[in-house]
């Protein structure tokens, strides 16, 4: 779910967060989980839906919740409110919109990667946050260099159908001896 390396915080989608800009909780069999310890368990559930052998009763368990992963309003995958079945069965394209996680607001401020970076134990102020999974529409402007440069975008638009909003096919990060830099791709 989350890779720590060289002082980096990467992942793919968000860290749940709600309104007021504290982490989301999800209830999951009876334990209450955010930040750093969600990310945790949701890795064990998506091991078990993998490694486990079939006879064990809780590897159904965890490929069910691979399901919210794909979909689930907390999902640190998805980070957005999901709209398939309206997008699928509905004409009326109004109840298509599909709101983002309130982290999407906060991770353009340094003060909430910070944060995150406090959770996952990288209190350096060399520590960077590597953020997968999030189009960044270089035609409107945007750049993928946020938060007084702490969080890092990367692959914002290698997919064709995103590259019409986001006016490239996105970015790699590379990292190296010679150090850190973000190359676009057109």
């Amino acid at each position: 779910m989350y890779k720590t390396c060289n002082q980096n915080l990467l992942y793919h989608g968000c860290i749940p967060m709600k309104e007021n800009g504290s982490f989301d909780s999800l209830e999951l069999f009876g334990i209450t989980y955010s930040g750093k310890r969600l990310m945790d368990m949701i890795d064990k559930l998506v091991q078990n839906a993998y490694f486990l052998p079939e006879s064990n009763p809780d590897k159904a368990v965890a490929r069910d919740f691979m399901w919210y992963l794909w979909c689930g309003k907390k999902s640190p995958l998805s980070g957005r409110t999901m709209k398939t079945f309206e997008r699928t069965f509905v004409v009326d394209e109004s109840t298509y919109k599909e709101p983002k996680n309130p982290y999407y607001r906060f991770y353009r401020q340094e003060e909430y990667c910070i944060k995150i970076l406090h959770e996952f134990g990288l209190d350096t102020p060399m520590a960077h946050i590597i953020n997968g999974h999030t189009p960044i529409k270089v035609a409107k402007g945007e750049s993928p260099l946020k938060a007084n440069n702490r969080l890092i975008v990367i692959d914002g638009g290698f997919c064709r159908a995103y590259q019409k909003t986001t006016g490239i096919a996105g970015y790699t990060l590379i990292y190296n001896s010679h150090g850190m830099r973000i190359v676009s791709h057109q």
